[in-house]
């Protein structure tokens, strides 16, 4: 099983990985500011 989804290209022409298990996951989505506040940390 892969451990990264590739997405892409944008529109500047790059691919960007996404871990493809749940921990990692929100970890990107957090670092990426998508996931913001303390409920979020609660809730995982």
């Amino acid at each position: 099983m892969a451990r990264y989804w590739e997405l892409g290209p944008s529109p500047s022409g790059e691919t960007m990985r996404l871990p493809s298990a749940l921990e990692g996951l929100l970890t990107w989505a957090r670092r990426e500011g998508m996931l913001p506040g303390r409920r979020t940390r609660f809730v995982d």
